[in-house]
């Protein structure tokens, strides 16, 4: 794979809040960077041409196309997609406006959830070790950033290693996690889908429908922006990849020009 380079962009043509990192480049007089805008950036090929651009951050991608499409649900619910008549509601007629509408909620749903977890993995410090006692007693367990990605549940990221990392206790019980616990709970209903829960039996059962048209009031990005916004991280200002890395956190929502 490429190695990270360093790209230098004149400051008034910056307007991408979704960079990986960014910071402006000082050093001794007469340096041709001084002044300038510097970010990660990567190199890769299309076709025969080099191909080299900022990164983008994980993060900040999903959670603007989990905001994109909670806009997209909202103009479709403005819509009037429930006709009213006599008997209740009636969608036969907007059956393509209420399956959009559904789309947007998942999207909506979905990347605010895997915003966050890209959050929590880029916040573990590289050399970062996490410890705990098992839950036998009987021992130690320690995972290494690359273990705590792989192997540590989102809760655990958030209850446990971020606090460790930025010193800034997230507790189950609050608001908060109250908010989260929601966003999660019907992340793992859209992504694990079962039979029971696709409102086929019989009767006015709970189905995952119903709860995607009551959440469809709900920007569940600004729930995850909430939960990223909590965690202050102290970075490494020495380099553009640490020092810049947060910068489309207090951008959020985005205006893309």
């Amino acid at each position: 794979m490429p190695e990270p380079q360093i790209l230098v962009q004149d400051i008034p043509n910056h307007r991408e809040p979704r960079m990986y990192a960014a910071r402006i480049f000082k050093s001794a007089a007469g340096n041709p960077f001084d002044n300038k805008l510097v970010s990660a950036s990567t190199i890769t090929h299309v076709g025969e041409k080099k191909v080299v651009f900022p990164v983008p951050s994980h993060a900040a991608l999903c959670l603007n196309l989990a905001n994109q499409a909670h806009k997209r649900a909202e103009d479709l619910w403005n819509s009037d997609i429930f006709a009213t008549t006599s008997y209740g509601a009636a969608v036969e007629d907007n059956l393509p406006v209420l399956f959009d509408f559904f789309e947007q909620v998942i999207l909506n749903v979905v990347f605010s959830h895997t915003a966050l977890e890209a959050f929590c993995n880029g916040a573990i410090p590289d050399d970062f070790v996490f410890a705990r006692t098992r839950q036998d007693k009987k021992c130690e367990e320690s995972y290494t950033k690359e273990q705590i990605e792989r192997h540590l549940s989102l809760d655990t990221k958030l209850a446990e290693v971020l606090p460790e990392v930025t010193g800034t206790a997230f507790q189950k019980g609050t608001s908060l996690w109250t908010d989260y616990a929601g966003l999660r709970e019907i992340r793992d209903r859209i992504i694990h889908v079962k039979s029971a829960d696709m409102g086929t039996e019989i009767g006015e059962g709970r189905s995952i429908w119903a709860d995607l048209i009551k959440r469809g009031k709900i920007d569940s990005s600004l729930v995850a922006h909430k939960i990223i916004k909590h965690f202050p991280l102290k970075l490494d200002d020495s380099t553009p990849v640490a020092s810049g890395r947060n910068q489309w956190v207090k951008l959020f929502p985005f205006k893309i020009l």
